[in-house]
């Protein structure tokens, strides 16, 4: 599976999870600035899934029906880069593959998974 970090998401985290051989790529180094409607398009044609703190994805998933391969969104309010990084590095472990094709949330305490179909 290969991933693509929104720009919201802090570079540190993206480095954390390359260190522990996490394909990620990241939204600021290809596509800088460009609006969410774009970067789902691009992670859809290049079967990416999306790491973001942007509730904007649920609206262009759910409510605007865009195509794409899943979402896993961040709701931590830790302001400690690393401890959400390592919360979402654990959370990615253990769902594996079940990522593919879902809305993913990621709290502190929970992960809910959700279908996008």
């Amino acid at each position: 599976m290969k991933f693509l970090a929104d720009e919201n998401l802090e570079y540190s985290i993206i480095s954390f999870l390359r260190e522990r051989d996490i394909d990620v790529i990241a939204v600021r180094d290809i596509l800088k600035g460009v609006p969410d409607a774009e970067i789902i398009n691009y992670a859809f044609q290049n079967n990416l899934i999306i790491i973001t703190s942007d509730k904007d994805f649920g609206e262009l998933t759910f409510r605007l029906r865009k195509p794409n391969h899943g979402i896993v969104l961040m709701r931590i309010a830790e302001d400690i880069p690393e401890e959400k990084a390592d919360l979402l590095c654990k959370s990615l472990q253990k769902l594996g593959d079940k990522v593919m094709n879902k809305f993913v949330v990621v709290e502190k305490n929970s992960i809910r998974v959700r279908s996008i179909f």
